[in-house]
């Protein structure tokens, strides 16, 4: 759809002591012309309405006389209104006369020629206050001093309207900047012909103000070779367009979804200026989880509540979190548990913790000794294809000891095979049975590992830095104090004093016989009997 600037140019008789003459010509009196311009609607970037001073130059030939480039400005904005800044165009013939006309006005650099304007579209000249600059208009019509002569202005550049929208997990003032790559931002415009050309090399134009959605631009053949790029929440993210060309007078609409799994990038072409074409392209680059994000039914997380979604935990770790120290022996990794790396290699972005407990407190299991890698886990009875790969659920204290890594997702894995073995005559394991409620009443999503119960490591990463040792290590208050408030601002309980882990006690010595560990009292790793009744919190890794 095309929307014109309507300039009407009226044939005023100029009056004299002898009156008003029909025949300009024939008296030798040249008769003016009085300029008025209708902006249609939404047309100009400026607005619907002209701004004090903007100005406009017209062209064209009579009988003889020449007008190149004569200037007018604005006289009565409600009127839209011109007069002619200097002596303006006067009629020299009845014959037609075909005009040219122009925005915005530039002087001529080359007396008695039409100027070409040299330009460039970077970022200072996207600015609201200096975009109207770019905004080249072009029109042509014949009329006569008895005819008015109506100009329908076209854009001469094209435009990219971009649209950016929240997903459910952000708020958009995360979105700090944008880039558009690809694109030449120098260029000519040749007031004679209407003709806008794009000029060098192309070179990004970075957006520092994301509410400027709106670019003027050279039209040019791009090759297909245009990209967007977004930074939100200090990342960086970037999409190609199937744009090939930007043509004159079109306006490019992209619509761009933000949203912590990525960007979303389609396009809708209709607009004032024109129907650009369809292109798009998808974009799917995950934003990194952070320790807080809030994880929700639908595998989704955000670092801002979205009330809409039904949130199920606290991411509560992530790789960025793990130890940096270079000589750490115990980095916290999640592809420490082979298994788990095996069963669900997507699953690398981080853990979450529960809302809420399970049901009731529970015991590990219902007897005073036994143990499970002893029993079980040891013997030819536990016999899946990739045994090498498993680590012991039975550990000691010692800083390299299983107890420093993930294996939450192994342990648990470990615990379901001795149900299915269990024949009734070894003990049942009252945490596994505990978890398996729990998960039934709240399923957790497909591109997760599912609920588990969390190793002796992944309890001191709920509370704690990752740190080397963790039978060493206390609790952080202000990282215990962080989840727990996190926690409770979605109706989430408080992480209990005491929660079972999955890790058994090695039994090398007989007295550690039927214990395993637990996140104690004051948060930290101990031995407990498994016939104690403690609280079991579970998590996930996504």
């Amino acid at each position: 759809m095309k929307q014109a600037l309507l300039f009407t140019v009226a044939v005023l008789a100029l009056a004299s002591c002898k009156g008003v003459t029909d025949e300009p010509a024939t008296t030798g009196e040249p008769v003016a012309a009085e300029v008025t311009a209708h902006i249609g609607p939404v047309s100009r970037v400026s607005g619907t309405s002209w701004d004090e001073g903007d100005r406009i130059g017209i062209s064209g030939v009579s009988g003889t006389k020449a007008y190149i480039n004569t200037e007018y400005r604005v006289a009565d904005r409600a009127k839209g209104s011109f007069s002619a800044v200097g002596s303006g165009i006067f009629y020299q013939t009845p014959a037609e006369v075909t005009f040219t006309a122009y925005y915005p006005y530039t002087a001529s650099p080359i007396a008695g020629k039409e100027p070409v304007i040299t330009g460039n579209t970077r970022a200072a000249a996207q600015s609201a206050a200096s975009q109207s600059g770019i905004d080249y208009l072009w029109a042509q019509a014949a009329g006569s001093y008895k005819k008015e002569v109506n100009f329908s202005f076209e854009h001469r550049m094209s435009r990219l309207s971009l649209a950016f929208t929240a997903g459910a997990d952000i708020n958009l003032s995360e979105l700090t900047s944008y880039t558009v790559h690809g694109l030449k931002m120098e260029g000519t415009f040749d007031t004679a012909t209407g003709i806008a050309t794009a000029t060098g090399a192309p070179e990004p134009l970075t957006i520092s103000n994301p509410a400027l959605t709106s670019l003027i631009l050279y039209p040019q053949a791009t090759g297909g070779s245009v990209k967007i790029s977004a930074v939100v929440s200090s990342q960086t993210y970037s999409c190609n367009l199937n744009i090939t060309e930007l043509k004159a007078g079109m306006d490019y609409t992209i619509s761009i979804k933000v949203s912590k799994t990525g960007l979303t990038v389609t396009s809708g072409t209709i607009s004032d200026w024109g129907d650009g074409g369809s292109f798009g392209g998808n974009a799917t680059m995950p934003i990194p989880a952070r320790k807080g994000d809030f994880f929700y039914s639908d595998g989704t997380y955000s670092t801002q509540l979205d009330a809409a979604k039904t949130c199920i935990g606290i991411v509560f770790w992530t790789p960025a979190d793990a130890n940096p120290d270079p000589a750490a022996k115990t980095p916290a990794s999640l592809t420490d548990d082979k298994i788990m790396n095996a069963d669900f290699p997507d699953c690398t972005h981080g853990l979450v913790v529960a809302l809420n407990d399970c049901s009731e407190q529970v015991e590990w299991m219902k007897d005073y000794d036994y143990n499970i890698y002893n029993e079980f886990q040891s013997k030819d009875y536990f016999m899946p294809s990739n045994k090498d790969k498993y680590r012991p659920i039975a550990c000691g204290t010692d800083k390299t000891d299983e107890l420093n890594y993930i294996l939450g997702y192994q342990n648990t894995k470990i615990l379901k095979a001795y149900k299915e073995w269990n024949d009734g005559s070894a003990p049942e394991i009252s945490v596994l049975q505990s978890l398996e409620g729990f998960s039934s009443q709240n399923p957790a999503p497909k591109n997760t590992t599912g609920w588990f119960v969390p190793s002796a490591k992944e309890l001191c990463l709920l509370v704690n830095i990752d740190q080397d040792n963790v039978y060493m290590v206390r609790a952080d208050e202000t990282h215990r104090n962080y989840i727990n408030n996190q926690l409770k601002n979605v109706n989430g309980t408080e992480l209990g004093r005491t929660l079972w882990s999955s890790t058994e006690v090695s039994t090398e010595r007989m007295t550690y016989q039927g214990m395993a560990y637990a996140l104690f009292s004051q948060y930290y790793i101990n031995l407990q009997r498994k016939i104690y009744k403690f609280s079991l919190r579970p998590i996930l890794a996504f």
